[in-house]
């Protein structure tokens, strides 16, 4: 592994490559698995390596609350993404950084590592690290960038991004494939993580309080798919003005309130078909009529729930 973890607790931890039991349901095909386990709890990671791109999804399991300092070996440009669960980073001689759902942290430093800090919970991490060479590549794309890397600087994923993880994720590559393929969707995670990095760089007078509000927003909409709150609900929901909230939330998390409703009932209509739930009880589900909810998802996938069911 190209990197170190190890808990002020506990010292440095031991890896083992096995994978446990409750990762069963949820392995990344073709990936390289290691865990640790011990008094406070199980760590498993799941790892692609390919020529310059090393991406690792990472799953912590934790019975009580446990410090990790997370150390890169190698020079290049580092990025994680939060799935799931809340953390704090913890820097030299500054206040505690929250490190939440959908936020990604961004390093190019000549040494990338960091403290979290992690309570009695569960949590879901997504890693990516590009060699040198690449990290040179891509940052030339964007000029000035480079200079908003200091430290740990934390901000809202963008969709995009999250999209792509979630596709490096749950891909059904073969072995033959898969080396192009992850090659291809590293580039394409990069680019995506460094070109939301200058929209939120463009809005840094934005107050971390607006910020807190429009993530609290996505939030409401994404554990109520159901739903479709209008602006004037999600701005009393939130305590930002309609305007602020329509700005804003376009800026912080790349689509306005209607389209990020749409994006996140697709994706979540898709993954229960996948798991074999009806095409009646999806659309009831998510506030739809059968009828209705086949003409969305097929304008907005390009196929219909019924020959996703037959694929799967």
């Amino acid at each position: 592994m190209n990197f170190i973890l190890q808990s002020p607790d506990l010292g440095l931890l031991r890896w083992q490559q096995l994978a446990p039991a409750s990762l069963a349901a949820n392995l990344m095909p073709g990936s390289s698995i290691h865990s640790t386990s011990g008094s406070f709890g199980t760590i498993s990671l799941q790892e692609y390596k390919v020529l310059n791109f090393t991406l690792r999804l990472s799953t912590l399991e934790l019975i009580k609350e446990l410090r990790i300092r997370f150390e890169l070996k190698q020079k290049g440009l580092f990025a994680r993404l939060a799935l799931s669960g809340a953390s704090e980073l913890l820097e030299y001689n500054k206040p505690a950084t929250s490190f939440k759902l959908n936020q990604q942290l961004v390093q190019a430093d000549e040494q990338v590592a960091f403290t979290c800090s992690y309570n009695k919970s569960n949590y879901v991490f997504f890693d990516a690290c590009c060699s040198g060479g690449m990290r040179n590549m891509l940052t030339a794309c964007f000029p000035g960038l480079e200079d908003k890397f200091s430290g740990c600087p934390v901000s809202p994923a963008g969709i995009a991004t999250l999209d792509i993880v979630h596709g490096i994720i749950n891909n059904t590559c073969t072995p033959s494939q898969q080396p192009f393929f992850l090659d291809t969707a590293g580039r394409q995670l990069f680019f995506n993580i460094l070109f939301h990095q200058i929209k939120t760089n463009a809005t840094t007078q934005t107050s971390g309080r607006e910020i807190e509000a429009i993530l609290k927003a996505g939030e409401i909409i994404r554990e109520d798919l159901g739903t479709h709150y209008t602006i004037p609900e999600l701005s009393k929901k939130v305590g930002l003005n309609e305007f602020a909230l329509k700005k804003l939330f376009k800026a912080v998390l790349g689509i306005p309130p209607y389209e990020y409703l749409m994006q996140k009932r697709m994706q979540q209509a898709k993954q229960w078909l996948i798991e074999g739930r009806s095409v009646k009880e999806v659309a009831a589900e998510l506030g739809y009529r059968p009828s209705d909810f086949i003409q969305m998802f097929r304008k907005y996938f390009g196929y219909t729930p019924g020959s996703l069911k037959k694929r799967s």
